[in-house]
């Protein structure tokens, strides 16, 4: 976050299918919803691939193991299974 920003980690679950939670400061100093996310990829010192686009209306359980399919699938297309 650029200056004066400041944006606040509230959870941080930093593998595939994990999830994130951020807030931002408001104008009075208090703190609000920013980011609300889920890590698709996690290649230490290469990327970090996530999504805050997830329909999660009805929990994280519902997409959890999707997503773990997902990524598994793109390792093994990129020959990393």
């Amino acid at each position: 976050m650029p200056e004066p920003e400041v944006c606040r980690v509230l959870d941080l679950d930093l593998h595939p299918g994990g999830s994130f939670r951020t807030e931002l400061r408001l104008p009075d100093g208090g703190f609000g919803p920013h980011i609300t996310g889920c890590f698709l990829a996690v290649d230490p010192q290469e990327r970090l691939v996530f999504t805050d686009a997830l329909g999660f209306h009805d929990g994280w359980g519902m997409v959890v193991a999707q997503l773990a399919r997902f990524v598994e699938s793109r390792r093994s297309a990129e020959g990393r299974a």
